[in-house]
This record gives C-alpha cells, sequence and structure tokens, in this order.
C-alpha cells in the first residue's frame, strides 16, 4: 500500500491494490469530507476492477465476478415422505416380496406435487390404511422414471419392517404432528416428513 500526495486537502487513502489469482482490484480513494453532515452522505469509496495486464486506476476497466465453488462432493440432503397404500391391493409384504416397485397411480393434486418432488435418495415411510391404519415399514427413492406432473412414475426400493408399527392414534397424539398434512388432511396419500418426524416413526 502507498500514500498519494496530500495537498492541502488530506487524503485517508490514496492508492492501494489488491492482487488476487485472477484479478487485481483497484481502490480509488475518495477526499474526506469537511463536515459532519457531508460525512453522513458521503457515498462509500468505489471499486474498479483491472485485467492483469493493465495497472493503474486509468486501465480500461473489466468487470469480473468470482463467484465461491461448493466442494465436490457438496450434495442436497435426502428428504422423507409418508406413502399411503391400502394392503388389499399392495401391502408393505408385497413391496418386500417385490423388492422394487414404481409408485403411481396417484390422483390428488397435492399429492401429486409432493410426489413430483422426490428425488432418488430420498427416505420413505410405508403407512397402510384400511383396518391397520399404521405405518408399517421404510423404503426409498431409488430413481424418478417419468416425471410427468400429472402422471408421475417414482420407482421405490423396500427398506426394513419398523420394529413396532405406529399406529395413527399414536401419531396424532404426538405433538409433533400437531400441523401435519398426515392429521389435518386424513385422505392425503403422500405426505412430507420432518427429519423429527421420520426419526420418531423409523423408531
Amino acid at each position: 500500500m502507498s500514500a498519494l500526495y496530500t495537498g492541502p486537502t488530506e487524503m485517508s487513502l490514496g492508492f492501494a491494490e489488491t492482487r488476487s489469482r485472477f484479478f487485481r482490484v483497484v481502490f480509488l480513494a475518495r477526499r474526506e469530507p469537511r463536515s459532519s453532515k457531508a460525512k453522513r452522505i458521503h457515498a462509500p469509496a468505489q471499486t474498479r476492477e483491472t485485467s492483469p495486464k493493465y495497472c493503474g486506476a486509468r486501465a480500461k476497466p473489466t468487470v469480473t465476478i468470482d463467484y465461491p465453488r461448493l466442494p465436490l462432493h457438496t450434495c442436497r440432503m435426502a428428504n422423507a415422505y409418508l406413502l399411503k397404500t391400502e394392503p388389499s391391493e399392495y401391502s408393505f409384504a408385497d413391496l418386500q416380496k417385490d423388492k422394487k416397485t414404481v409408485w403411481d397411480g396417484v390422483h390428488n393434486p397435492v399429492a401429486l406435487r409432493n410426489l413430483v418432488a422426490m428425488k432418488p435418495g430420498d427416505k420413505l415411510i410405508i403407512y397402510e390404511t384400511g383396518d391397520s391404519k399404521s405405518a408399517v415399514g421404510t423404503a426409498s427413492v431409488v430413481a424418478v422414471k417419468d416425471p410427468n406432473p400429472k402422471n408421475p412414475q417414482i420407482e421405490i426400493s423396500a427398506g426394513t419392517p419398523l420394529t413396532r408399527s405406529v399406529s395413527l392414534a399414536e401419531i396424532k397424539a404426538n405433538k409433533l404432528f400437531v400441523s401435519s398434512p398426515l392429521v389435518r388432511m386424513g385422505r392425503l396419500s403422500v405426505v412430507p416428513l420432518t427429519a423429527e418426524q421420520f426419526k420418531f416413526l423409523a423408531g
């Protein structure tokens, strides 16, 4: 850092250069305001970026934006959902037997949006309706076969049975589900879960 010539009016900072790997940033100093009012309205110092082959404030400026780079291992955190199924049509035992299946046939607009939002790696809780009315097992999203928002086809893989089935009555009694669509929208077949809700159901 070096100071420019200071005449009758003093300069707080005349000239400074900051070098980086890609470009040089030149800070242009401003004169100190003479009054406290001027200090309040005085604009902040401007910055000018110049390419490495130019030097000084009079060089032809270029605009350079250096965006931060994320590590290669950075990835999206998995979401969690609850899928309802009628055991007389397709039970969790059937899913275990098949190992994988394509989850389709959803018609409710809200459930469709939740289904479309699924990505490979998302965690699932399988909930059986009918007489059971309880969460019985886990699964995970393997692939998105068809992202069509009107008829999405999501391939899921069977997980493990829950050590203990969690009934709808237990879910309603837990404060974690007070505002959950699982309680407020009983007919919703695809329900998003928070991490705490998934942990409670999965055990």
